[in-house]
């Protein structure tokens, strides 16, 4: 390139080779992906989201970059992504199903503007079954339907003390938030 960095001439001749970049094959899947990480939708994710779907698209696209679109209505396809989610499952199951519903999502993306023909991963199930455990001891939120308990033992927090007279039963020390009736 011509003259030194920060000179015009050079940004010029900068410019100009990065406006002959070459852009991606059409026909193939780098091109959905590339898409979509132009379009509205991405945009309309939270930050930490775009994040996480960019560097999943990169994953996809180094895998499935030169994928035939023309292959995505064949039935092999589907054996075929779900091998890789399958490969990704041995490291982590959760993120596996991340990067299938990341590929899904852009799919059905693409589906819907008529640049694939259909969607592989549409219906692909999950591989994480995941348990949540309760961790605070209280019980799950109660619906709007139940009566508030009245008072919260500290010893037992999930176990009402009930009425004034009842808290000789527990041991008397009664969560700060509630007051006495």
């Amino acid at each position: 390139m011509p003259g030194k960095p920060g000179d015009p001439e050079f940004i010029a001749a900068y410019k100009a080779a990065a406006a002959t970049k070459a852009k991606p094959r059409q026909g193939v899947l780098l091109s959905v992906l590339n898409e979509f990480q132009a379009s509205s939708d991405l945009d309309d994710l939270a930050p930490r989201t775009q994040a996480d779907y960019v560097k999943l698209i990169k994953v996809i696209g180094k895998k499935f970059g030169d994928f035939p679109l023309s292959g995505m209505s064949d039935r092999r396809t589907r054996g075929i992504f779900m091998e890789w989610r399958d490969e990704r499952a041995k490291a982590s199951r959760q993120q596996a199903d991340y990067g299938w519903q990341v590929l899904a999502r852009i799919l059905s993306w693409g589906h819907g503007r008529g640049l694939v023909s259909a969607n592989p991963c549409e219906k692909g199930g999950r591989l994480y079954r995941g348990t949540r455990v309760l961790t605070s001891g209280l019980p799950p939120t109660r619906p709007h339907s139940m009566p508030a308990l009245p008072r919260t033992c500290i010893c037992r927090s999930h176990w009402p003390c009930g009425p004034a007279g009842a808290r000789a039963t527990c041991c008397g020390s009664l969560d700060s938030s509630m007051t006495a009736r």
